[in-house]
């Protein structure tokens, strides 16, 4: 890394750490505004109680709707951010064997190619890479399953956190468009009786339309990441990438090419939102448990879907159904 790449990663990641409490302060001062301005001083001083306690109620819900998953994540961030351990300072791909039954006892794994059958090896952390795990510059760590890093939630999103982030998002997104059409609709009724209005609530409408956008700018890049089992990483390369999969048992094993673009953890919608939501409907919308694809089996680092079945039977080894 170049001293401006430093520079540049220094400055991510400095700006990363005070971004979280931003956002946390800003959505604050939106709550109390809704709360303190229109509700209290504008709606209850006109004998107005129905309403007032309707926007109270609603956004103190939504206020931590969004911030439980938010809370989740930046926990997590500080307890499992899911980073692959240093290897020694002195290994290699050609003598370093630390760790390699791991790889071996699992059905399949991403290895480098049909002639070298080992994993994939990061050159920086001096370690194998489970499969999807990418190196991030700006931490200078392997990321399990990474997918990118966020300065809106102060570190890199991986899967022991991606969940929480999709939580995050659409709750933040529903309590910007209740605040925005909360507030526009009593600006609008302020302005036809006054004339005039303050300055706060001008703010009330910019704050969760800016916000608002933003969020919804980013569940409609996620989610069809989220139904198709894809990372931003692995989209960012999808038409192209091929994987190398070494199929089999212990060391003794196939390797087998996937098509250009294919994805080997595609397991349909419903199940690939599973992966990462939770096998109950319930944990799609609460941010407690964690994603079942941290749950690691002797089929693979992540469930296998069609395409490594497929592998599997060209290569004469017996099909295995994905564990779900």
């Amino acid at each position: 890394m170049s001293q401006g790449e430093r520079v540049a990663s220094r400055i991510v990641v400095w700006t990363a750490l005070v971004v979280p409490f931003l956002v946390i302060g800003i959505a604050t001062y939106e709550s109390y505004l809704l709360i303190g301005q229109f509700a209290a001083n504008y709606l209850l001083r006109q004998g107005r109680d129905g309403p007032a306690i309707a926007i109270i109620v609603v956004t103190v819900i939504l206020y931590f709707a969004w911030f439980l998953p938010y809370f989740r994540i930046l926990s997590t961030l500080g307890t499992n951010p899911g980073l692959i351990p240093f290897g020694p300072d002195d290994a290699s791909p050609l003598s370093y064997r630390g760790g390699l039954d791991e790889f071996y006892n699992k059905a399949a794994y991403i290895c480098v190619s049909v002639d070298e059958k080992l994993p994939i090896w990061c050159y920086t952390c001096k370690n194998w890479k489970p499969d999807r795990t990418h190196h991030c510059s700006e931490l200078g760590r392997c990321v399990r399953k990474m997918d990118h890093f966020c300065p809106w939630v102060g570190g890199c999103l991986g899967e022991t956190t991606y969940k929480f982030f999709i939580q995050f998002l659409a709750y933040a997104f529903l309590d910007c468009l209740f605040c925005l059409i909360t507030s526009a609709v009593l600006v609008a009724e302020r302005k036809r009786v006054t004339g005039s209005i303050p300055g706060q609530w001008v703010v009330a409408i910019v704050l969760p339309a800016v916000f608002g956008f933003f969020c919804f700018g980013m569940l409609a890049t996620h989610i069809p990441m989220l139904l198709a089992n894809r990372t931003t990483i692995e989209v960012l390369n999808k038409s192209h990438v091929v994987h190398w999969l070494a199929i089999g048992t212990g060391a003794d094993r196939v390797a087998k090419n996937t098509s250009p673009g294919e994805n080997v953890w595609d397991l349909g919608p419903l199940l690939n939102c599973k992966q990462v939501l939770g096998d109950s409907y319930v944990d799609w919308f609460l941010p407690i448990r964690n994603s079942p694809c941290l749950k690691k089996d002797a089929e693979g680092e992540f469930v296998f879907g069609p395409v490594v079945q497929r592998l599997r039977g060209e290569s004469g080894l017996e099909e295995k159904k994905p564990v779900l």
